[in-house]
């Protein structure tokens, strides 16, 4: 007995529905890879679409691969916040025992711009392991294994970094990449705003276009290689503060290329990271007797060699990163 053509055209609706879900094509109709840019909003995980054999994820959201964002419960926003008022608030022109501060706009970076710096950014991060270790309970309240799962290729995801980042204006775009694209999903960066933000995110789809997402308290962005962005412009009433998470596959230090380019994105900001099997250590291409933290608190970029224990170069151009 033929069905009626009504109950023949729902299930043919069904079964292209689920055709959709399980290739997790935007359309149903991108067989050459195109992406199409009206796209709804990413509600899931299972929205987004793995391309180039697994190794990149596009994400309709932003029209753009390798990036998500997710929620962060505010307990441990909060837990965090606490935390910066605590280690970095009261003393955050000069490093600590326990923070390195680097303020690469007064010290190792050119000027922009025509002699107007863009930015006033600074980093504070762990200097030694206790201090790593009180952030990184914190950050395992998140849950970036399962979140990650399917993006990091390994057994383990280890936690590299963690860091602040505060600012109060942004004068003009950088557009840069954190890592590049050949890094894929194994290097991430997350970026977690702790309290309110004046200076906002801004990157490039794939189309080419300069797009403006807005930070959100209690939302977090996650994104790896071949992902363009730069902060906004704008400015802020209260400096605002970025928890930075650099996150990756335990392997990675076994791959000399990829681990390379960890090291490349991050000489100028860190001084020590935790390695995945060699614990807390300090930066490879930094020996001892060289030190980015910024020792004593600075008004003028012209007296940062007395600040500094060294600001010799070492061997490679800076990788201006913001």
């Amino acid at each position: 007995m033929r069905a009626p053509f009504s109950i023949l055209l729902a299930l043919a609706l069904l079964l292209g529905l689920q055709a959709c879900d399980v290739a997790a094509a935007q359309d149903c109709a991108a067989a050459d890879g195109q992406e199409n840019s009206s796209s709804k909003p990413l509600d899931t995980n299972r929205q987004l679409r793995k391309i180039n054999d697994g190794m990149d994820i596009y994400n309709p959201q932003f029209h753009a691969n390798n990036v998500i964002e997710f929620d962060v419960n505010m307990d441990i926003v909060k837990k965090l916040l606490a935390e910066y008022e605590a280690d970095v608030a009261p003393h955050r022109e000069y490093s600590t025992d326990d923070i390195c501060v680097v303020d690469p706009y007064k010290t190792v970076w050119k000027e922009q711009g025509g002699g107007v710096f863009r930015s006033n950014a600074v980093w504070y991060s762990p200097r030694n392991r206790e201090t790593f270790e009180k952030y990184h309970r914190i950050v395992e309240e998140m849950g970036l294994e399962e979140i990650f799962k399917e993006w990091i290729d390994s057994e383990k995801i280890s936690v590299l970094s963690m860091f602040f980042l505060t600012r109060d204006h942004s004068k003009n775009l950088n557009m840069h990449l954190d890592w590049p694209h050949d890094v894929h999903t194994q290097i991430l960066s997350i970026l977690l705003p702790i309290r309110e933000v004046g200076v906002h995110f801004a990157y490039t789809d794939n189309d080419g276009n300069t797009n403006h997402h807005k930070y959100e308290v209690g939302k977090a962005l996650g994104f790896g290689g071949g992902f363009l962005h730069s902060t906004d412009v704008g400015d802020s009433d209260l400096d605002d503060v970025i928890f930075n998470i650099y996150l990756a596959a335990a392997e990675v230090p076994d791959d000399p290329d990829m681990w390379w380019q960890f090291l490349f994105g991050t000489d100028d900001e860190l001084q020590r990271y935790m390695h995945p099997s060699k614990g807390f250590v300090q930066h490879e291409w930094y020996e001892d007797d060289k030190d980015i933290c910024l020792e004593e608190a600075i008004d003028d970029k012209d007296e940062h060699e007395d600040a500094y224990t060294s600001t010799e170069n070492v061997g490679r151009p800076l990788n201006v990163v913001s």
